[in-house]
């Protein structure tokens, strides 16, 4: 991995837990540096937290990439 390597931040909502996952798959086999911020499998955080967080990274660094997920829940 070269030292000046983008580093990836990720953020999601509870519904798009799966879809962050596979793309954190992605990344690995691609040998990407990724900071996941949340939300986890089961976490109670606030999005908007996770929003901002991510946000802070993305403008307080050199060359970021932010990506945020948000997943829609199927009604059944």
């Amino acid at each position: 991995m070269e030292a000046n390597q983008q580093t990836v931040y990720l953020g999601g909502d509870m519904d798009s837990h799966e879809i962050k996952q596979l793309f954190k798959e992605f990344l690995t086999q691609k040998g990407v540096k990724f900071v996941d911020l949340g939300m986890f499998e089961n976490d109670t955080t606030d999005f908007a937290i996770i929003k901002r967080e991510l946000n802070e990274k993305v403008v307080s660094e050199q060359n970021p990439i932010g990506v945020l997920f948000f997943g829609k829940k199927n009604s059944a």
